[in-house]
């Protein structure tokens, strides 16, 4: 892989997704603060812009076709179905999902805004040839963003979809780090992550709880999760020198969309049925999320509907229409 630091990167965004779900206080506030933004940044910084029509369909297989597959199997253990259920009600929830799951499925509202996010900038991409034009228009994303968070509140879409104008500024500046290969100034992203750690402590509101469209204060909570972003990226690329903590991470990296999926399902079960400690608890999350991981790499169906191959896909298809022939 080019850039190896990228698996690390994934790797400690997982860990803190983790980690957010299942501590508390001042812990959880730092937590908020980065690692929903993180992962958006990382995506747009591996942005390659594609036909959209082939990006659309490739996005599709790699992200909602896992999407659909964990959320049927899991949903009727989240959500069981009762005589006294309204049907309508019980398959609509799944369908709009985004801010409605929650329980064991309070991560999937990621997946699709992500999808979402890839979505409407590869449009853009593809739409506008001025650079400063597509900046302005990210900015005006911004903007609304908090016109719906702080105006419009009551303003939610399906998907989360009201999630992408938050989403797409740090999709935007992952992009542009990249393409402008700028350099990580370690003094300013150090002062800044200690001012957030700081203000976070004082219990200013600075997060960005993405999920409940809820970003913090204007410009400086961009700043400082940015800054934090930056800060995780730095140690990432210094800790890809040292095998045996990068190897671990970059495990963890590569199956960081199944942890995504199945880590809270997991907690859920540990916390309703064992009395373990938050380290042990933790620990199990991400060993069994790996371990389904490597049941599902085992066949290729699996591949498919679990872990979103493209390759498997086609290899599927080809070998339908060779039995055909």
């Amino acid at each position: 892989m080019k850039y190896s630091w990228i698996d690390i990167v994934k790797g400690i965004g997982i860990i803190l997704v983790v980690l957010g779900h299942i501590t508390g206080g001042y812990s959880q506030n730092l937590i908020f603060l980065v690692h929903m933004p993180l992962f958006f940044f990382i995506s747009g910084y591996l942005f390659k812009s594609q036909c959209i029509k082939d990006y659309f369909l490739k996005k599709t297989i790699s992200l909602l076709l896992p999407y659909f597959t964990f959320l049927v199997i899991l949903y009727p253990f989240e959500y069981p179905y009762s005589v006294d259920t309204n049907i309508f009600k019980y398959i609509l929830k799944p369908i709009y999902g985004g801010q409605l799951l929650n329980n064991g499925l309070i991560a999937f509202w990621f997946i699709t805004c992500l999808f979402l996010t890839q979505q409407v900038f590869n449009l853009l991409v593809h739409k506008i040839n001025s650079k400063k034009l597509l900046a302005l228009i990210v900015f005006l994303f911004y903007i609304t963003s908090y016109i719906n968070s702080e105006i419009y509140s009551v303003f939610k879409l399906p998907w989360n979809a009201n999630v992408v104008l938050a989403a797409i500024p740090f999709f935007y500046t992952g992009y542009l780090f990249k393409l402008k290969k700028y350099s990580i100034n370690l003094i300013v992203i150090l002062v800044l992550n200690i001012i957030s750690a700081y203000i976070i402590y004082y219990q200013t509101p600075i997060a960005y709880d993405m999920k409940t469209a809820n970003y913090g204060i204007p410009i400086i909570s961009f700043i400082l999760s940015t800054a934090s972003i930056l800060f995780i990226i730095f140690i990432a690329k210094k800790l890809q020198h040292i095998n045996f903590i990068s190897k671990k991470l970059k495990y963890i990296g590569r199956k960081s969309m199944i942890i995504m999926f199945l880590h809270q399902p997991i907690y859920i079960f540990l916390k309703n049925n064992f009395n373990i400690n938050i380290i042990l608890t933790f620990t199990m999350i991400i060993g069994f999320s790996c371990l389904f991981y490597k049941i599902f790499e085992q066949n290729i169906i699996c591949r498919v509907l679990f872990l979103g191959s493209k390759k498997d896909l086609d290899l599927l298809r080809n070998n339908s229409k060779n039995k055909l022939n």
